[in-house]
């Protein structure tokens, strides 16, 4: 069964989930459901004939009637005031206060006011209010450059104190400025509808050189998330100066290379003193082989002819003791020819022979030399020498002393006894020109290539005695002089080596 209209709306009133009140233009309240009352703190039913004064109180009894008379004495229709009254015990209340003209008790029109519990709404908006200004002081307070566009018109609405530093600007010159005016595009960084809903793509960062107000370029890593603020979407950018990162990249990839340089440096010193170590070891290696070998003949024959040669002479035997004398002595000169082979190849290798340049004539210079391998020759063996051009040089006297030590040594023990060895010197314009000529038994075509590497031995004088080191030996000493040696040969015909020397200043 349908209730009357009337009890329908008493029933709507008195369970309103909104206070109502009712009151006349003296501020009797004519009625008020329950939950007004709930919401002032009364009981239901105690706020009838009460005066609307006592709820709102002294401190907005002035501001209810303001608005109240304003009401009353505006037009016809319906009007409507809020009032908050924010102390009604720990709640904020709001009366929205309307005015019917048609709606009149015998004392005049009356006045309604909604009574609503606005306290949890101003609770949000003071949390938002603070919210906000939270992110005003970060964003104004951050140590990294920031600012924020507006993407409807690419204007800037707000910078930080960072970011004006950084770009040199003042606060006036950006603000509702376009980004372009500061070098930076919207475009730089990607599709910015891409990054409305993923904000860490990394696609929306890229590193840019930008030009700050000074006219510098710097080397920046811009990026930007997007938000979207009361159906506006803004962008939220944030600039890296990467100067001090660049330094710091371009310093360590100087210190990467030096360091790679210097590994490399050591790496092939390190490799140079193990092949060193390695040739040492082999000379050693050779040494001894070569030595129990070479050594072996020449001291057997001092043994022998020291025995025999003592039986001859206490039988008075001279002659005989002349030739033993002779070969004890060919054996001395032999020994000695291999020591100071070794001896000088040790030099050369450590690097502790330096060229010492005298004056010196080259007459007196062969005639020493012809003394000094005069008891090395073989039997019917002869040197001719000659000298042209001016016979005074400047040159180290040893050094060369060496190189023609090594090559009459081997003319004379590859040749045959009777065999001639002619020997030029010639002074020409800077340099000395050397030949020596012999009749020997030549170098094979096949063994030329290697004739002056240390130990080799041409295969045709494998049976005889010898180091295999002379002519590497003579080599070194005239690259250190800054010379060099040729030679040609053919095999039982001869040999002839071809020696130039610039002559020192």
């Amino acid at each position: 069964m349908l209730h009357e209209p009337g009890n329908i709306y008493e029933s709507f009133f008195d369970n309103s989930l909104e206070g109502i009140i009712i009151f006349d233009s003296k501020g009797r309240i004519v009625n008020a459901n329950a939950m007004a009352g709930k919401l002032f703190g009364h009981k239901p039913g105690i706020l009838n004939n009460k005066s609307i004064n006592d709820l709102v109180g002294k401190k907005y009894e002035q501001s209810l009637w303001s608005i109240c008379d304003g009401l009353i004495a505006g037009e016809k229709g319906n009007h409507k005031k809020n009032l908050i009254i924010p102390d009604v015990g720990k709640k904020k209340i709001i009366l929205n206060i309307y005015l019917n003209n048609h709606i009149r008790s015998a004392d005049g029109p009356l006045i309604a006011a909604i009574v609503r519990d606005e306290t949890q709404r101003f609770k949000d908006k003071d949390e938002v209010k603070q919210s906000h200004e939270r992110f005003k002081k970060t964003f104004h307070n951050n140590p990294v450059a920031q600012f924020i566009v507006c993407t409807t018109n690419e204007k800037i609405i707000d910078v930080n104190r960072k970011f004006l530093e950084l770009l040199g600007y003042s606060e006036s010159e950006v603000l509702g400025g376009n980004i372009a005016a500061i070098g930076i595009s919207a475009c730089n960084c990607g599709n910015q509808d891409e990054y409305s809903s993923n904000h860490e793509n990394p696609a929306n960062q890229c590193e840019e050189t930008i030009r700050v107000k000074s006219g510098e370029l710097i080397n920046v890593r811009q990026s930007y998330v997007v938000f979207n603020l009361n159906e506006t979407r803004y962008q939220l950018w944030t600039i890296i100066d990467l100067t001090a990162v660049k330094t710091a990249e371009s310093s360590l990839k100087l210190l990467n290379e030096q360091l790679e340089h210097k590994v490399e440096e050591r790496t092939r010193d390190l490799t140079s003193l193990l092949e060193r170590e390695k040739l040492m070891n082999d000379l050693k290696s050779r040494f001894v082989s070569m030595a129990s070998h070479e050594f072996r003949t020449p001291l057997t024959t001092v043994l022998v002819s020291a025995g025999l040669l003592e039986t001859y002479i206490q039988h008075n035997e001279r002659e005989k003791s002349t030739k033993h004398i002779t070969r004890i002595k060919s054996a001395v000169y032999l020994l000695t020819e291999i020591l100071e082979d070794f001896l000088s190849l040790d030099k050369i290798e450590r690097a502790i022979v330096k060229p010492f340049t005298i004056v010196f004539d080259l007459h007196d210079f062969a005639e020493k030399i012809l003394n000094e391998t005069e008891g090395a020759l073989k039997k019917g063996q002869s040197i001719e020498y000659n000298v042209t051009g001016n016979s005074s040089v400047k040159m180290d006297i040893n050094m060369l002393k060496n190189i023609m030590l090594n090559l009459i040594s081997n003319a004379s023990k590859y040749s045959d006894e009777q065999g001639r060895i002619s020997w030029s010197m010639s002074v020409q314009p800077g340099k000395l020109l050397i030949t020596l000529a012999d009749n020997g038994i030549g170098i094979p075509i096949d063994d030329q290539p290697f004739i002056f590497s240390r130990f080799f031995r041409a295969k045709n004088v494998e049976v005889m005695q010898g180091t295999g080191l002379g002519l590497h030996i003579a080599r070194k000493y005239a690259e250190l002089l800054h010379g060099t040696i040729t030679f040609v040969s053919t095999e039982n015909v001869g040999t002839t080596f071809i020696v130039e020397i610039p002559l020192a200043e």
